[in-house]
């Protein structure tokens, strides 16, 4: 059986570790996502920070007592230059490698979502990238649409831009 839960502090090494391997599986699809050296320090205090403000969200999904996996949620208020609302943003989703396609993933996000609406959400958003495939299908059988397009450029000056 799997309970979802907040997380606490004690999660957190666990937690972060979990992240942290996701960042590795992100490094495929592009440089941007390569680790510094302290990534999971830096996580940690973010996600700490997330625990004690009021608008940030950190479930746990967890089987026998071992985290399997985790939604980090924001609950942010539209612009009112539009129609006004919250939206609950998924800002990081991940299950253990072996425990995907069973339905943890769903049951994080089917958690947010009724979480969300209880709040005052009226709807979600999340970005994924364009190369994770695996996650696009998985969002798009849960009933997400691809609505924006997020465009980088590589801005880091390369050894033929210097000019001495």
């Amino acid at each position: 059986m799997v309970i979802i839960r907040l997380a606490t502090n004690e999660d957190l090494p666990q937690i972060c570790d979990l992240w942290y391997t996701m960042l590795l599986d992100h490094g495929e699809y592009e440089v941007y996502y390569e680790p510094s050296y302290d990534s999971k320090e830096q996580f940690r205090s973010m996600l700490n920070w997330a625990l004690t403000t009021k608008d940030r969200f950190l479930f746990i999904s967890e089987k026998n007592q071992e985290i399997i996996g985790f939604l980090y949620g924001i609950l942010r208020s539209i612009p009112p230059v539009f129609k006004k609302g919250i939206e609950a943003h998924v800002s990081d989703i991940v299950v253990k490698e072996e425990f995907r396609s069973m339905g943890y993933g769903r049951k994080l996000v089917n958690h947010f979502k009724g979480f969300a609406e209880k709040e005052g959400a009226n709807v979600m958003s999340l970005n994924v990238h364009i190369k994770n495939t695996r996650a696009i299908d998985f969002y798009e059988k849960t009933g997400w649409e691809k609505q924006m397009i997020v465009m980088r450029k590589d801005i880091t000056p390369q050894d033929d831009d210097i000019h001495i």
